[in-house]
């Protein structure tokens, strides 16, 4: 019997409590953490799994220098006056802007964030980089001109949503939100409650929806302008919540006015009415919006991810700052 650890997971944004058993320095036995306030003892097959990526055969355990065509041991005092060594002579030669930071992202790697970021402003650069400068650059620029941070993030709130709008993202699959596969299997049991998938594919979250929207590859943003234009056309809009919290609407009103909505949804491979149902459920109640890769990568990615995410009651329309960065289709 080895020794019980409460941790948290790596291998995804949500790091959910994990309670290990470790013996003679590893881990063996693995399983959710329920005292955990967050993940309230959830754990998916990833971080069940932990183990393997602990203790793989392959993980670099100590610094390796390549001399010849391969590579010997050193110890870390040797590694660390050869890499300062090193930084000083390219600083000296090319300044300290030669140098960028690249890593840290949503998964388990922002933990590094805190080291790489003081290390560049101790040498003089301000360079930092990570793979979601291409993986999610619309959605941090959008977050930007949203809320005017880059890493302030919003999330649906699917504990008190009475409609999740689900844009290309299988929940069931890639979580994104604490306890996914869960929340997504009680709003789609609640009565009250309602699941709307937008998806070419069936998903398994499809599976669980109230309604699948199964659109046509390539058209959400053309979906969200017919939707957008049927609550205006129907008078779902809060004017008050335009009024008073968002700004340059009127800069953008026109584009879904006098719009053909039946053609857009045709192009989309969706009937009228069931777009209208949606648009009516989102418009007229509590409602919440989640996207994920399923859109994040096309060209008009910056349309698709903001002007329906706002979560207040009733006002489904350009938060505030939305109606300057981009043009709707």
């Amino acid at each position: 019997m080895g020794t019980i650890h409460k941790t948290g997971c790596v291998l995804c944004a949500q790091n959910c409590g994990l309670e290990i058993e470790v013996e003679a320095n590893r881990i063996g036995k693995v399983k959710g953490d329920k005292t955990n306030v967050k993940s309230e003892g959830y754990v998916c097959r990833k971080g069940l799994h932990v183990a393997y990526h602990q203790h793989n055969a392959d993980r670099l355990k100590y610094p390796l220098k390549k001399v010849g065509d391969k590579f010997e041991r050193i110890s870390w005092d040797q590694a660390i006056d050869e890499i300062a060594n090193k930084l000083k002579s390219i600083i000296d030669q090319y300044g300290p802007r030669s140098f960028a930071y690249m890593g840290g992202g949503g998964q388990g790697c922002h933990f590094e964030v805190p080291f790489g970021v003081r290390l560049m402003r101790g040498l003089g650069s301000q360079y930092q980089y990570s793979a979601l400068a291409q993986e999610f650059s619309g959605a941090f620029w959008v977050c930007g001109r949203t809320h005017g941070k880059q890493y302030l993030h919003d999330q649906p709130d699917v504990n008190n949503t009475d409609v999740l709008l689900v844009f290309g993202w299988n929940g069931m699959q890639s979580h994104q939100i604490p306890q996914a596969p869960r929340q997504l299997q009680r709003l789609s049991k609640d009565k009250d409650k309602m699941l709307i998938v937008v998806d070419p594919r069936v998903s398994e979250t499809a599976k669980l929806a109230d309604i699948h929207l199964q659109i046509r590859p390539g058209t959400d943003a053309l979906l969200l302008k017919a939707m957008i234009s049927i609550i205006l056309s129907e008078g779902w809009a809060n004017e008050d919540y335009l009024a008073n919290r968002t700004s340059g609407f009127d800069q953008v009103k026109s584009y879904f006015e006098n719009f053909d909505i039946r053609s857009a949804l045709k192009t989309c491979e969706l009937e009228f009415d069931q777009v209208r149902e949606v648009a009516r459920l989102y418009a007229t109640r509590k409602s919440s919006l989640r996207y994920d890769l399923g859109i994040s990568m096309p060209s008009r990615f910056a349309v698709c991810s903001r002007p329906m995410s706002c979560r207040k009651k009733f006002s489904p329309i350009i938060p505030r700052d939305c109606g300057r960065f981009s043009s709707p289709v």
